[in-house]
């Protein structure tokens, strides 16, 4: 159900910077699927990431965040950003344990972030993180 996630274009332009975990049945297990700002060669961006319930708690999400970022040091990027729901507190939680700082316009719910980040009503933390 996982793999159902994950749009093919990114795996098509993004090979360098997306990965699959496989689980031992062949399914997709985790996936994170990251690129390098156009705009900013110094960015690079945490687009998607997924980790089976099964294999929460793994360290599989941790090891594809520190190969993302072992990637993009290696291209020359010096800062990593990521955007979460204000209400996805495990993410919050993961990405503050990775290191990165969290952003937002306001608190809402006791969670800083960008009240209409993605439109009028849609709330999003957003986080950064030196590499």
């Amino acid at each position: 159900m996982l793999g159902l996630l994950m749009p093919r274009l990114f795996f098509q332009f993004f090979t360098q910077t997306s990965w699959i975990v496989e689980k031992e049945s062949g399914e997709v297990g985790a996936f994170l699927i990251g690129f390098r700002s156009q705009d900013d060669p110094d960015v690079c961006c945490i687009h998607f990431v997924g980790v089976d319930p099964q294999l929460r708690r793994s360290g599989a999400a941790r090891e594809l965040y520190l190969l993302f970022f072992e990637t993009m040091k290696q291209l020359g990027c010096r800062e990593a950003r990521a955007i979460t729901g204000f209400f996805n507190k495990r993410s919050q939680l993961f990405h503050a344990a990775m290191g990165f700082d969290q952003h937002g316009d306001r608190e809402i719910d006791g969670v800083i972030a960008y009240a209409d980040y993605d439109g009028p009503g849609e709330p999003r933390v957003a986080f950064s993180r030196e590499l």
